[in-house]
């Protein structure tokens, strides 16, 4: 599926999604739609305690930050690095 199908299918989930709960919400009532809430939260919050882990956990660069590794150059290489920070001025 291309990036762009991707984007339609979730933009059309995603407006979906409020519809479909809005109409269950009239169908059930709203404290059996409260109490499902809490079920559907519930499992929504582990995914995102898994997804915060499994992130955690993923492979950290080197502490230089950056690497490079079974690569040939031709010509010259030169490096780039962001400028000292400047100390705050004190002046009036």
């Amino acid at each position: 599926m291309t990036a762009k199908a991707q984007a339609w299918a979730g933009g059309v989930v995603a407006g979906a999604a409020p519809v479909g709960l809005a109409v269950y919400l009239a169908v059930v009532g709203l404290e059996q739609a409260d109490k499902w809430a809490s079920v559907v939260g519930l499992f929504v919050a582990l995914a995102g305690l898994a997804v915060s882990v499994a992130g955690f956990r993923r492979e950290r660069p080197s502490s230089g930050g950056q690497s490079i590794g079974n690569s040939t150059t031709g010509g010259s290489v030169v490096q780039v690095s962001a400028p000292a920070p400047r100390a705050p001025s004190t002046g009036p």
